[in-house]
This record gives C-alpha cells, sequence and structure tokens, in this order.
C-alpha cells in the first residue's frame, strides 16, 4: 500500500472555542494522586476529571456519557502521564459494510501509548484516523523523524523507558484531520497542556487485534 500524506487539512471548523487559555491549564497541571484510591486506579475519580474537562471545552455532556466512558491507566499507576478515556459511538460490522465512530479524551499532557492493528477477528485490518475537536494532540507515527521540534513532548518512563518506534509527530489542533499513515503502522498521541478531544474513524475496531509497543501495556490491554 502506498504511504499517504500524514497530515491533510480539512475544512471542518472546530466545534467550540477553548473555554481555558493554555496558560490557565498549565496554572492547575494534574495530580496522579488525584485519579487513585489506597494506591488502586479509581475509575470513578478519572471519569470525574474527564467530565470536568469536557464541561470547560464545552463538550456536550448526554445522559449516557459517563456510563459510557472507558477509562484505563493500562497497569501503569500514572495516569496522569499515560492513559485513555474513550467512547465508543458506533463500531458497526454487517453485510451492508463496516465501519466505526470513537471520542477519544487525553488529560493535559496525558500520552496514548504506542500501538498498531492486526487483521482482526472478521479478516479486517483496522484503518483510522483522527479529526482534533478541542485542544491539541501531537500525533506520532511513522515518518520522517522530527520529535525533536517538540520538546514539550514528554515520553513517559512507564511506556518503554520513556521511548517510542516511531519518531514522526503531527501537532494537530482543532478542525485538523490526520490520517493514520500506513496500514499496521504504530501510532501514539501525547495531549499538550490543555487537553484533548478528538473523534476517530475508522473501518472497524476489534481489541484482539491492538498491539502495544511496551510489553506490560500489551499483556494489561490485552488481559493476559
Amino acid at each position: 500500500m502506498k504511504r499517504r500524506t500524514l497530515m491533510k487539512a480539512t475544512a471542518l471548523a472546530a466545534a467550540a472555542p477553548f473555554a481555558m487559555s493554555i496558560k490557565e491549564a498549565d496554572a492547575a497541571p494534574i495530580k496522579n494522586a488525584d485519579f487513585y484510591t489506597d494506591g488502586k486506579f479509581d475509575v470513578e475519580k478519572a471519569k470525574d476529571g474527564l467530565i470536568a474537562m469536557c464541561r470547560r471545552f464545552g463538550y456536550p455532556i448526554f445522559p449516557e456519557f459517563r456510563e459510557k466512558l472507558w477509562v484505563s491507566d493500562y497497569g501503569t499507576g500514572k495516569y496522569a502521564e499515560l492513559g485513555l478515556a474513550a467512547l465508543m459511538h458506533e463500531n458497526h460490522s454487517s453485510e451492508d459494510g463496516v465501519f466505526m465512530l470513537m471520542d477519544l479524551f487525553l488529560m493535559p499532557g496525558q500520552m496514548l501509548p504506542e500501538h498498531w492493528h492486526l487483521e482482526g477477528d472478521l479478516g479486517i485490518v483496522k484503518n483510522e484516523g483522527w479529526l482534533v475537536r478541542w485542544g491539541k494532540s501531537y500525533i506520532g507515527g511513522i515518518g520522517n523523524n522530527n520529535i525533536a521540534m517538540y520538546p514539550e513532548i514528554k515520553i513517559p518512563q512507564v511506556h518503554c523507558k520513556g521511548t517510542t518506534t516511531t519518531h514522526h509527530v503531527v501537532p494537530a489542533t482543532p478542525g485538523m484531520f490526520v490520517p493514520l499513515a500506513e496500514i499496521k503502522s504504530r501510532h501514539w498521541q501525547f495531549a499538550g497542556p490543555e487537553g484533548a478531544i478528538i473523534n476517530e474513524v475508522a473501518n472497524l475496531h476489534t481489541d484482539s487485534a491492538v498491539r502495544h509497543s511496551d510489553q506490560a501495556i500489551n499483556d494489561n490491554f490485552l488481559g493476559i
């Protein structure tokens, strides 16, 4: 498959202006301890933090939002540095086609771990792209190594001892759509200081076909 250009600007407008400035976000950094109870990851506390961020941005909170949120620290004990919240709107597979729509939520300065997708249960390899709606996300993947241009990106030590295998970064802001550079290629994201809310579109998603570069994170995600 030919590689596509990693970054595509679209005519889509941002859904809403920022409800807080970067300076305000920097003044109140999140604390890892806020998401743990007696040393154990507290999903409800993580959801509280996520909902507070959503309200600052103006993201619409619907009645089932909290219940539908999937939140994880991938067993690292460092949710403020590495983790993810996701809300699956649709993951459709039938004779008339396959498609997926999901929202991703990253807290300020939080990393979504590097991963890639194998052929899924239905013989389909996930192809995907990301539309940033609120905040900023540094989207990493294959391509020329330009990560040194973004010293604000701090890969957590809990992720492959502070490293990634891919080093091309696209700093994506509201209204920018960034497609996966190449099917089966590794990719990751890192939120800016205000956090990020991202629409992910794809053909299909299956958890069992996800693989992570960090072995401990991979085993936690797969329940090994």
